[in-house]
């Protein structure tokens, strides 16, 4: 049983808390094969930063 997540666990989470989020980054990693929760993070950090018109 999982009592608690690292601070980091925490920031992906609300990194990914959107479903649409989670949904674009799902389909832009879906084309590798293996991909670490630093790159998960990193493309949903972009998705957001485009949908602010900050990229």
């Amino acid at each position: 049983m999982i009592k608690s997540i690292s601070f980091n666990g925490h920031q992906f989470l609300d990194t990914v808390g959107s479903p649409e989020i989670w949904r674009q980054t799902k389909s832009v990693t879906s084309k590798v094969e293996s991909v670490t929760i630093e790159i998960l993070s990193q493309v949903a950090t972009n998705l957001i930063s485009k949908q602010l018109g900050l990229n």
